[in-house]
Order: structure tokens, then sequence, then C-alpha cells
């Protein structure tokens, strides 16, 4: 009682809940955006389409190189040659645009005495590479390939 009247203090918060307040409020005001992000862009993209210009949806993937190896007197073979997501990605409307080699070395330093006396390295193998896939987006497609554009739409933007 202070003068007369009750006071009631309201307990505070605790960290943790407001900590996941924020994170429910941040998440909620990232999907707002995303939807309309997705929205503004499907527009855009189907005006252009419908006007008879094509869009070029680009997607990419890592493939690993074949290799071998010699061990123990036998040639080993580590990473068989599989090319099935390069055949699948052909037979739904994608092709290969470009490929980037992905190297691997490693830096080396030799040591005289107590300290270097200088490095080098070896490098450049190629371990595998980056195989990058385009779809043509145009008027005969664009209904087809919704599910597709919204899957790009969504990568490119770094959408939820």
């Amino acid at each position: 009682m202070c003068n007369g009247a009750l006071v009631f203090f309201e307990k505070p918060l605790d960290p943790v809940d407001t900590r996941q307040k924020e994170e429910q409020e941040r998440i909620a005001e990232l999907k707002s955006k995303s939807t309309l992000i997705m929205k503004e862009e499907i527009e855009r993209i189907t005006k252009e389409v419908q006007s008879g210009q094509s869009v070029f949806l680009n997607q990419s993937f890592y493939m690993s190189v074949d290799s071998e190896m010699d061990a123990a007197d036998r040639r080993v073979q580590i990473n068989p040659f599989d090319d099935s997501r390069v055949k699948w990605a052909g037979l739904h409307g994608w092709k290969i645009v470009g490929v980037v080699p992905r190297t691997s070395g490693s830096a080396r330093q030799n040591y005289e005495g107590f300290g270097k006396a200088w490095a080098g390295g070896i490098g450049g193998s190629v371990i595998g590479s980056y195989v990058l896939m385009e779809y043509e987006l145009n008027k005969a497609n664009l209904e087809s390939s919704m599910d597709i554009l919204k899957e790009s739409i969504k990568l490119a933007y770094g959408l939820l």
C-alpha cells in the first residue's frame, strides 16, 4: 500500500520470451515482404512474357569429377561419373549454358631451423564443377512453369 492505494507491479518480462516474440515478429515481417516480392515479380514477369519477351530462369548445381586413384597396386574409382541430373534437367526444358570448375590446392611451407625459409603451393587440381543451367520462360510454357518460376524467384531473392 502506498498512500492508501494498492500498487501492483508487473512481473518483468523474461528476456527469453522477449527474444522469442521479437524473432516471431521478425519472421512474420519477412514472410509478409516475401509474399509481396513474390507477387510483384510474378506480375512483372507475366507481363513481360505475355508481351512476347522471353525470360530466362537460371539454376546451378555442383557435380563432382570422375576420379581414379592408384592405391595398393590397383586402380580405385572414387567418384563414378553420374550425369543423371543433367539428363533429368534436359528432359524438363533446361539447358547447360556454362560450367565453372572447382579446384583444390594446398599451401606448402618449408622451415629452416626455427624460421620459415619460403612458402609455395600445389594447386589447380579440378575436383568438380558447377553446372549452370537455363530455362526459357515464354508464352507457351508460362502457366505450366509457374512452380519453376516461383522457386527461381525464391532463390534469387532469398525469400522464405
